[in-house]
């Protein structure tokens, strides 16, 4: 099982949209796959969720709970592990347990191993302990990073905070996780959009995927009716861009 761990200290950049469309794209390649919802705003479940009999905030109090955390979603061949606004409390009480707080996660998953191929996990856009708990139980991360100078910001802030963790052989075990940028919501007919993919792709510190995911009124229709984007509109540029990444990410290997 391998985890990759959707990150970026800044809202609005679609950690959600990816988490929900890739995992789905992954999917249709035969992949298990699971979306853990670790944000408190649970945007991932109201996306796509179904019904489950426990949320994440009780599995990071107590890891052993986390399968009852997890049901089948909308999208085919994707589980959800449902969130809820209860995982900030809890993101409070970790912190009174320096010990332990940041492995939470990592324990959680470690109880459903062999039940996936790949866990595709939705950070709040944070810099605190859940932010934390999906870097240290990640394999590798995904930075989606929307095309405005503005979020363009929010990667030194990454960094920042992944240079805070990574030393740390408590945590990282590893030592730094890999890493890739994913341009979205791009405008290739603005100047300012095409320049702030260039100044990405000069980024040194990850590399990042030549696909980007352009800017698609059918994304935020998807998740309105609440189904992915492959489903409400196959055709369209989102779903098209989502399986451009998920066949660009597979081909790696």
């Amino acid at each position: 099982m391998k985890v990759i761990s959707i990150v970026n200290i800044a809202g609005g950049v679609a950690k959600t949209t990816t988490a929900v469309n890739f995992g789905h794209a992954l999917a249709a390649h035969d992949l298990r796959i699971l979306i853990a919802d670790l944000d408190p705003q649970a945007n991932s479940t109201t996306y796509i969720g179904t019904e489950s009999r426990r949320r994440m905030a009780e599995a990071l109090d107590d890891p052993e709970l986390f399968p009852d955390v997890i049901a089948p979603s909308r999208a085919h061949g994707v589980d959800i592990a449902h969130g809820s606004l209860a995982t900030s409390g809890v993101e409070l009480l970790l912190a009174t347990q320096p010990a332990t707080a940041a492995l939470r996660l990592r324990k959680c998953l470690r109880t459903v191993a062999d039940r996936y191929d790949l866990v595709l996990v939705d950070s709040p856009p944070a810099p605190g302990l859940l932010t934390i708990n999906a870097i240290v139980a990640a394999d590798e991360l995904l930075i989606p990073v929307e095309t405005k100078p503005k979020a363009l910001e929010g990667v030194g802030n990454m960094q920042a905070l992944l240079a805070q963790i990574v030393d740390d052989p408590d945590l990282m075990p590893k030592g730094r996780p890999s890493g890739t940028y994913l341009a979205t919501r791009y405008d290739a007919r603005t100047i300012l959009d095409r320049a702030c993919l260039d100044g990405l792709r000069a980024d040194t510190t990850f590399p990042t995927f030549e696909t980007v995911i352009r800017i698609n009124q059918r994304i935020p229709e998807s998740y309105a009716r609440q189904v992915s984007v492959l489903i409400h509109d196959p055709d369209s540029y989102g779903a098209q861009d989502y399986r451009s990444l998920a066949q660009e990410y597979l081909a790696r290997g």
